[in-house]
This record gives C-alpha cells, sequence and structure tokens, in this order.
C-alpha cells in the first residue's frame, strides 16, 4: 500500500469541502450580526461584514488543509501583527470561540470533528495574541495539557464533554498548577452546571473541594456536592467557614445545609 493511499483526510475534507467551510463561515457571521451576546467581537468588525466573510473563508481553506485561497491573494496571513492595533480581550476571544462552536453545532458539523477544531481555534486564537480571562489565566499558567483540555471543552463546547470523557477518561485526574481537578476548579467557581456534567462523566470532588466551596459561602454548591455523595472532613469545613468570615445567614444556610444530609458542624473528628 502506498503513502498516498494511506493518506488521511484533510480537516477541510471532513468538514464537507468549500461548501460546508462557506455555510459554517456564513452561520457565524450571521450570529455575530443578530445574537446580543457577540456585540463584543461585533463591534470590531466593519458595518458591512462581506470582506470579513470571504477573508475568514479564505483563511480556513489553506488553514484546513484546502485550497491556500488568502495566501494566494495576501500572502502570508500573519495573525499575530494583524490583531495588534485592535484592543481584543479576552471578552472577545470568548465570544468568538462561542459564537463559532454554536455555528458549527448549527450546520451540522460532526462532534468529534468540532471538538478537534474548537481546541485548534483554540490555540489558534491565543497564537494571535487574544488574552484569555483572569479566571483562565490562574488556572492555565502551569497545569497538565490535559486539564487545560477538559476546562475548554467544558467551557466552550459542553455539549461535546461527555464523547470527550469517553474517549479519554484520564482528563478528569489531570490538575492545573495547585493540584486541583477541572471539577474541583469549577466547584470552587461555583458553577453547578459544570460540576453536574463532569459528575455525570464520572468524575469526583475532593472533600477539601467541599471546605472551599462552604469558605466561600456556595450554599447551592455545597447542596449539589452532598447530593452526589461527597462525604464533608467536618473539621475542615468548620475552619474554612471561620476563615472565611461569613454573614450570619449565610452561614445559618450552611449548617441547615449539612443538617439536612445528617452532619453536624459542632461535631468532633
Amino acid at each position: 500500500m502506498t503513502n498516498e493511499e494511506i493518506q488521511q483526510p484533510s480537516i477541510f475534507e471532513l468538514i464537507g469541502g468549500s461548501v460546508k467551510l462557506r455555510e459554517m463561515v456564513d452561520r457565524f457571521y450571521d450570529l455575530m450580526d443578530l445574537e446580543p451576546a457577540f456585540a463584543g467581537i461585533r463591534a470590531l468588525h466593519p458595518t458591512t461584514l462581506d470582506g470579513s466573510r470571504d477573508k475568514l473563508y479564505w483563511f480556513l481553506s489553506g488553514w484546513s488543509g484546502g485550497p491556500s485561497l488568502y495566501i494566494e491573494q495576501f500572502g502570508h496571513p500573519r495573525l499575530r501583527a494583524r490583531h495588534l492595533p485592535y484592543a481584543i480581550a479576552s471578552s472577545e476571544r470568548d465570544q468568538w470561540l462561542r459564537c463559532m462552536a454554536w455555528a458549527m453545532q448549527e450546520v451540522g458539523v460532526e462532534e468529534a470533528l468540532q471538538l478537534r477544531l474548537m481546541q485548534s481555534f483554540m490555540i489558534l486564537r491565543i497564537g494571535c495574541g487574544i488574552g484569555r480571562n483572569e479566571a483562565s489565566m490562574g488556572v492555565m499558567g502551569r497545569m497538565d495539557y490535559g486539564y487545560g483540555r477538559l476546562y475548554e471543552a467544558v467551557v466552550y463546547t459542553p455539549h461535546l464533554v461527555k464523547q470527550m470523557l469517553r474517549n479519554e477518561p484520564e482528563l478528569l485526574k489531570c490538575t492545573n498548577y495547585s493540584g486541583e481537578t477541572v471539577m474541583h476548579w469549577f466547584v470552587v467557581e461555583n458553577d453547578l452546571e459544570a460540576v453536574e456534567l463532569l459528575h455525570q462523566c464520572g468524575g469526583d470532588v475532593s472533600d477539601y473541594a467541599l471546605a472551599e466551596a462552604c469558605s466561600l459561602g456556595h450554599v447551592d454548591m455545597v447542596y449539589l456536592l452532598f447530593q452526589i455523595g461527597v462525604v464533608p472532613n467536618i473539621t475542615s469545613c468548620r475552619v474554612n467557614i471561620e476563615l472565611g468570615k461569613l454573614p450570619r445567614k449565610v452561614f445559618v444556610k450552611l449548617r441547615q445545609a449539612f443538617n439536612r444530609f445528617g452532619y453536624d458542624l459542632n461535631a468532633t473528628t
């Protein structure tokens, strides 16, 4: 068998060629133009989006392994230099990624390919000099590569997370620079939907994550962690609540949550 016979299809071919890629790009700009959630990135574009549609399509054509339409017309894209004149903040980066994820889903790009493309787009947008939000920066500074992949998937393409973890369940064990798993991070961030999603995929939460949720006064998160079976370290929870210096009404709600699940915050261990 020759190399040509075993050559893997390009992303361009997997998407569906020029027609499907153009459909995806057009839907991306349609959503940007119509949805208030993408007002930040819309404001960075000209009044008319026709030129932007063409340029992104031309660029993605060559980038994905199809005809190098952009280079043929303009030369090397030099993405970082082209973005330097613009004040592109983390919110615009996030909007771009969410808009693209929405567009791919609407035009029917296959789920595994959506995930692959989103991971590539995340790298591409960072390479252009487009920042990430402060929370992400704190998490991503020094971490397992797998941690970053799972974190980004939960944030930007949650509909693909279950498939991702069926293929790579070990990602649930990857940690950031503080030794926290992705699920632990979302407990601290009080993101109930993310924690529920990761729990459905087999993720575990440590008793220390529960203690941190207590210190931050995340009452709803504490209820959720009890519901999914996290067993508290009472001493650790009590100490963290004291360090958190929470308002009395929040402390009362936390104590009620512990009592409801049969735990006494005044008990000694």
